[in-house]
């Protein structure tokens, strides 16, 4: 009679679950720290440090409580001591937070009320206005034969007066009540928006699993790269003495929403994008032929829209001549498509606005020109618009059998040098500004100075790292960066630029002398486009755009009116002429500009007018005499340069030249 296995296979059951056990590998939570973050332009690689004790043999160990927006991509392990680093895996550890269905109820029913206590009101207002309009009709009455006595009369009117009154009175206090309860009901509506757009609130976790020979302690390095962060440039410009170089003090926006406030760290503000492709768009065949368009660039997928974007701002320019569009329609939408926000770009291409929540797409139109749209990812979107394509059905050329402006003018060219010292390319102020100023401070610790535009008293220390095709700026004192989507200013650095300052102005279109600061040397400075705050003599005169994106080694700042150059433009009476030869008819026209400079100190000035130029043969147009400084004989541009205008100076100039033209063609002249 044989055995029964039963013991033997229960001793092999117990001896399975107990290597089982010691085959286990228990989670060991490290306690890390944020040390250091790296902003890029967006985006951001955050670098944590902790500390433990690692046992002999292999331990798992769990970095909690991160971001759940860690590219697991980008995800780094380093460490200190002997140890194999086996496997690193990144994972997301959802936390169940409901949104409570009361408060949406309560919310709901409050709109609701309000909805319909203005649709009573509308009501009321709908007969009181049905009521002026009887009062109205009626007011006109007969007396009949007998007449009516004038105490009826005036009866009469004191109630058509009095009642009118009233009903008016009842139109505009319910008016204003629908306003009031308007308003109450927008308010109610955000905050339903913003209960009902909470998620549940998800944090990440990386789990390390690691061997060691032997018992040790190690210090771990975690890197990741997390998306809703970034940073944008913003400058303070200041002239106080116009023979003194103009101080610029560089400064940077960061803001982060990443869901982990960044507190005592230190930063590095990153040139980079990791969000532009690095791959160079090759060129496709042209084939021409009818029909046919020439071939475009390959489009890059568009990053996805960065949510924490709360102000929005850039230059609109023509993507073939470079200049700036003003009264773009810029509309900021949702996912869906629904407009939030609008503005239009100023005359120098400009815009700004704030970004609702919600608003995922920016979208630029313009007539004539291509709409573009893209995902809102930054708080700086310059966009190079492309002209709409049009066929052309009739063509006509026109050739001109004499100069536009003939004589001896033709010799009088502007020459290259004098057309280096207009402003061709310049920064221009967007506008003025109130005196009460709101400048946020935030991360700045107070020995820092002030931020807001007056004298830094002590920038924190900076040190330039340049690479192949970045560079970044290495802040030594900590900052506290916390995740609310907000932008804290950073200090950066402060230049003394060397700088010339030239007035310009046009009389024919502002009688105003403008004052320009011209830059040399800003090339070297790693400056951003991004806004600066203007300060003249210290006063803040408004806002302006530092437009870097361009090759010339000079750049022009607008500092503003000067009122104290005082500019007239008169017409010439004594010199206007009109005559006739058979159907034609020859017009004489003369213009004078005098320019006082009422300054203490001399000025450079250039002042700049026109002729009109013939679209058409039958138009000549004869510049007969001018005492300008150069001359555009193409655009019919007139420029006076008086390099060196002494205090309490006057400058007299004239200019007059003639039209010929039929009799009967209208010419606008003035």
């Amino acid at each position: 009679m044989s055995r029964s296995p039963q013991p033997r296979s229960l001793l092999v059951l117990i001896l399975l679950f107990h290597g089982a056990r010691l085959l286990a590998i228990d989670d060991k939570p490290v306690t890390s720290t944020i040390k250091q973050v790296t902003v890029f332009l967006s985006g951001a690689q955050v670098e944590r440090t902790g500390e433990v004790d690692l046992p002999k043999g292999t331990t798992r160990l769990v970095f909690g409580g991160l971001s759940a927006e860690v590219d697991p991509a980008s995800v780094q392990v380093h460490g200190t001591g002997k140890f194999t680093l086996l496997s690193v895996k990144h994972g997301i550890a959802p936390v169940a937070t409901a949104v409570s269905s009361t408060e949406v109820k309560a919310l709901e029913a409050a709109i609701t009320a309000i909805e319909r206590e203005i649709q009573d009101e509308q009501t009321h207002i709908a007969v009181l206005q049905n009521e002026e309009q009887r009062l109205l009709k009626n007011e006109s009455f007969e007396g009949g034969s007998g007449g009516i006595s004038v105490e009826r009369i005036r009866a009469i009117n004191d109630y058509y007066r009095e009642r009118i009154t009233a009903v008016r009175e009842g139109v505009v206090a319910r008016q204003r009540h629908i306003a009031e309860r308007t308003q109450a009901a927008q308010k109610l509506h955000l905050e339903l928006e913003q209960l009902q757009g909470k998620k549940p609130r998800e944090t990440s976790q990386v789990v390390v699993e690691v061997a060691a020979t032997t018992a040790v302690h190690s210090t771990l390095t975690l890197r990741y790269v997390v998306r809703s962060a970034g940073w944008s440039p913003l400058y303070d410009v200041r002239v106080d003495d116009l023979s003194a170089p103009l101080a610029l003090t560089y400064k940077a926006q960061v803001y982060q929403s990443t869901g982990e406030d960044w507190s005592e760290v230190r930063l590095e503000l990153a040139s980079g994008d990791p969000r532009v492709s690095g791959v160079m768009p090759q060129l496709d065949t042209w084939r021409l032929g009818p029909g046919t368009r020439p071939p475009g660039a390959v489009p890059v997928q568009r990053p996805t829209s960065n949510t924490t974007v709360s102000e929005v701002r850039g230059i609109v320019r023509d993507a073939s001549t470079g200049e700036p569009l003003p009264f773009v329609n810029v509309a900021l939408r949702t996912a869906d498509g629904n407009a939030l926000n609008g503005s239009a770009t100023s005359f120098e291409g400009y815009y700004a606005m704030a970004v609702p929540p919600g608003a995922r797409r920016i979208v630029f139109t313009y007539v004539g020109y291509q709409p573009h749209e893209q995902d809102l990812n930054s708080t700086t979107v310059n966009v190079e618009l492309q002209q709409s394509l049009v066929e052309l059905k009739e063509l006509e050329v026109v050739q001109y059998k004499r100069p536009l402006i003939d004589r001896d003018a033709a010799a009088m060219t502007i020459t290259s040098e004098q057309i280096s010292n207009m402003p061709a390319r310049s920064v221009h102020m967007r506008g003025a500004r109130s005196a009460t100023l709101d400048h946020t401070q935030g991360g700045v610790p107070a020995n820092y100075g002030d931020l807001t535009g007056g004298v830094v008293n002590a920038l924190p220390p900076v040190s330039t790292r340049h690479g192949n095709t970045h560079f970044s700026f290495r802040i030594a004192l900590p900052y506290t960066i916390p995740s609310d989507g907000q932008g804290h200013a950073v200090a950066v650095k402060e230049h003394t630029i060397p700088s010339t300052y030239r007035h310009y102005c046009t009389p024919k279109l502002d009688p105003t002398a403008y004052l320009f600061a011209k830059l040399t040397g800003w090339d070297q400075l790693d400056l951003l486009p991004g806004p600066a705050n203007l300060y003249f003599e210290g006063t803040f005169i408004g806002e302006t755009y530092l437009d870097t994106e361009q090759v010339s080694d000079t750049m022009d700042i607008s500092l503003g009116r000067d009122r104290s150059v005082v500019v007239q433009r008169k017409r010439l009476q004594d010199l206007a002429q009109r005559s006739f030869a058979g159907n034609k008819r020859t017009e004489t026209i003369g213009w004078g500009i005098s320019v006082r400079n009422t300054k203490g100190t001399p000025i450079t000035l250039v002042i700049t007018d026109q002729v009109p130029v013939p679209a058409t043969t039958e138009v000549a147009v004869d510049l007969l005499h001018h005492d300008a400084t150069a001359l555009d004989t193409a655009r019919g541009l007139l420029a006076w340069h008086h390099h060196h205008l002494p205090p309490s100076a006057t400058a007299q100039h004239t200019f007059t030249y003639t039209v010929k033209a039929p009799k009967g063609m209208p010419l606008v002249l003035e």
